[in-house]
């Protein structure tokens, strides 16, 4: 498998995106809650973990190319519309070829949606655990 290389502009973009996320989200599903305990630090921090760790399984899921099918039949909708010679795929192979092109050139940067998803997992696991004491 080669990995793509990732421009810097786009790797600071996805950092400050994920944490943007994770912080944003902790601080005002914990700050909503009555009590400023483990608990509620716990329910603030497994919440976001759970959207990062889903958006980077839902992006490794789409990189393998699963709804490359799907995303073939929306273009091939809009595509009926144009004469035959401007169409941009033949059929679903071709759509299925010149997206694994795409995906070889620019693939998906998941390291900050896995870290920060781990690390709030970390901290939900830790403080679940000191709350039940």
């Amino acid at each position: 498998m080669k990995f793509a290389h990732h421009s810097k502009k786009r790797v600071i973009t996805t950092w400050i995106i994920a944490s943007i996320i994770s912080v944003v989200m902790t601080l005002s599903i914990f700050f909503t809650r009555p009590l400023y305990n483990w608990a509620a630090l716990s329910d603030a921090t497994f919440i976001p973990s759970a959207l990062l760790l889903g958006i980077t399984v839902l992006m490794w899921i789409a990189r393998a190319g699963t709804f490359d099918i799907a995303s073939y039949s929306f273009a091939s909708i809009s595509a009926r519309f144009r004469p035959r010679e401007l169409r941009r795929y033949k059929d679903a192979y071709d759509y299925k070829v010149q997206a694994d092109e795409r995906r070889a050139k620019g693939g998906g940067y998941v390291l900050p949606f896995l870290s920060w998803g781990g690390l709030l997992l970390i901290v939900a696991v830790i403080s679940s655990i000191l709350s039940m004491n």
